[in-house]
């Protein structure tokens, strides 16, 4: 009987004795060791960076039996690690995943509340003036919400001397997300208030102290020129770039991928599909599979992939590139689109204030953020340049999206107001032409293979119609009478016209014609009932609109 899916658990202690299956990454433990004193790990979100945190607190902390957690596991095997490290650490842990607050007070009333938290999980120091005390004053500024940053500014480093003095060990320091409360403080609006409490609180905690035994962080980007790393010096900052020991501990390798395919007795399905989506991510030149996306894949039995990672939101800081024209990107954004490979010098060194009007910054940040991959390298004078493409099917759908926003709003408003004004009136000649002006300004550079057409015209349509949800309840791919239609515009007052469109592409390698799939739109607009569900509003006035689309080339009829 196969395992319970882990999809969702990011708990190591949870995904174990639940008995979910657990795509071995102890391996992880020996490159902590082996690694620099303070590590950061930047990868895209969801693949695996909470989970593997968890591992590392359960596996070195000495305040708790978790040894039989790695039971059978490849750490297990490892007798050095198990004899001199397993269980000899004590651990502190934080997560600024939810730092995502609308102002600074917020922000930092959240941050002091994460850090007061992780004081008293701490009980074992209890009884030590020094714990009491500052844990009593951490407590009474929580319970106000008042926020007196000196209070916090040092606590990372105040409670590793302590738990290093009682335990007679240095800590494992671990930080989830570290970079999430500068992000949205740029995004925000406060972010100089914000890097002035971060880089105290990690400098204090990372650099040149004694009770450390290792500082693991990670994150998507590494924040540079704000200090926060600077003066380290046993420090390592990986992002997948370069061949190491971290390459295949984040996401799924091939082989991890089959293997559990097969557990869940899904290796008939086709694996160059699920290669087509859900791969194309090299780090470290291994090729690297969303450990996300397959998981979702597997709980929904395989039945068909579906863009399980791009739908989980976290995209704020890339619309707000991507739709900022200083930034430069738009160009990349159509090579891109048109299936090419671009080339630059991946920075590694981000500054907030350098993506605002570097379209080279914004294309690394792209990177990290699990939107490129590296497909090819070669050296300009002193720098090695990077060939960057969009790395599989599932996010050219992210990026598709973003153009249909980005050509809407080339389209002045008064085109768009126009061109709504046709439809919802029933002038089909006007709304027809407008259609086809659209097509002429943007299918050049635009995927209109003959497997990307329909997907193309429903997802501009759907963000043009979007102007009308205030009179209009707009409806996709809905069941209606014996079908689905592919958009119906439901008038919220029912004496206006209702709209039913169903669009076909013209697929050449079937052969097919414009006339004929105008034939076939007609056909089913009016065999499969699709106005029963108008009706059901009260809805009388209906207009069934037919499209067919080819190329550079789209007709709209009246059925």
């Amino acid at each position: 009987m196969p395992k319970l899916s882990p999809l969702g658990l990011s708990d190591f202690r949870q995904v174990i004795e639940r008995g979910t299956y657990y795509v071995d990454k102890t391996a992880m433990v020996r490159a902590v060791v082996d690694g620099a004193g303070v590590q950061l790990h930047c990868r895209p979100r969801r693949f695996g960076k909470t989970l593997n945190l968890s591992t590392l607190r359960y596996f070195f902390d000495c305040q708790g039996e978790y040894q039989h957690l790695f039971e059978g596991l490849a750490v297990a095997n490892d007798e050095e690690m198990m004899t001199r490290h397993q269980g000899k650490y004590p651990v502190i842990m934080l997560s600024f995943k939810d730092v995502k607050m609308r102002t600074y007070t917020s922000a930092m009333q959240a941050m002091t509340k994460l850090l007061y938290e992780e004081w008293a999980r701490h009980s074992s120091l209890a009884g030590i003036f020094e714990y009491d005390d500052h844990l009593a004053n951490m407590a009474a500024m929580v319970r106000v919400g008042e926020v007196r940053e000196f209070l916090f500014r040092d606590a990372i480093k105040k409670l590793a001397d302590l738990l290093h003095a009682h335990h007679g060990a240095p800590v494992l320091l671990l930080i989830d997300e570290y970079d999430t409360p500068l992000v949205e403080a740029w995004l925000k609006g406060y972010y100089d208030d914000m890097i002035e409490f971060i880089r105290p609180l990690l400098g204090g905690a990372l650099k040149d102290n004694q009770s450390l035994f290792k500082g693991v962080l990670t994150g998507i980007l590494r924040v540079a020129k704000e200090s926060l790393f600077s003066g380290l010096n046993n420090f390592i900052s990986d992002a997948g770039l370069k061949v190491g020991r971290y390459s295949d501990k984040f996401g799924f390798t091939e082989q991890e991928v089959k293997t559990l395919l097969a557990h869940y007795s899904l290796n008939g399905r086709e694996m160059d599909e699920i290669t087509a989506w859900y791969d194309g991510y090299r780090y470290g030149g291994i090729p690297i599979y969303n450990p996300w996306s397959i998981l979702n894949y597997v709980a929904e039995g395989g039945q068909s992939p579906s863009p399980y990672w791009v739908n989980t939101g976290g995209h704020d800081l890339l619309k707000r590139l991507f739709f900022n024209p200083q930034s430069g990107i738009k160009d990349k954004l159509e090579e891109l689109l048109r299936g090419d490979a671009i080339e630059i010098y991946v920075d590694e060194f981000l500054t907030f204030r350098g993506l605002e009007s570097n379209p080279d910054a914004v294309v690394s940040l792209m990177y990290f953020a699990g939107y490129l991959r590296v497909v090819g390298e070669f050296r300009r004078g002193d720098r090695i340049i990077r060939e960057l493409s969009i790395p599989n099917r599932e996010v050219k759908l992210a990026y598709e999206d973003t153009l249909m926003a980005w050509f809407n709003e080339d389209l002045s408003r008064a085109f768009n107001d126009r061109l709504l004004d046709a439809l919802t009136t029933g002038d089909v000649l006007t709304f027809g032409e407008g259609l086809a002006k659209f097509v002429l300004k943007v299918v050049s550079f635009y995927d209109t293979a003959d497997n990307r057409t329909e997907h193309f015209y429903h997802a501009f349509l759907l963000g043009l119609l979007a102007r009308l949800d205030s009179a209009y309840l707009i409806r996709s791919n809905g069941e209606s009478g014996y079908g689905r239609y592919d958009i119906c515009l439901i008038p919220k007052d029912a004496s206006r016209k209702g709209i039913i469109m169903e669009i076909k592409a013209v697929r050449s390698r079937r052969s097919e014609t414009m006339p004929g799939r105008l034939a076939e739109a007609r056909t089913q607009l009016l065999a499969n009932r699709y106005e029963t569900e108008l009706l059901a509003h009260g809805v009388t006035d209906i207009l069934r609109l037919a499209i067919a689309v080819e190329g550079k080339e789209v007709v709209v009829e009246q059925v």
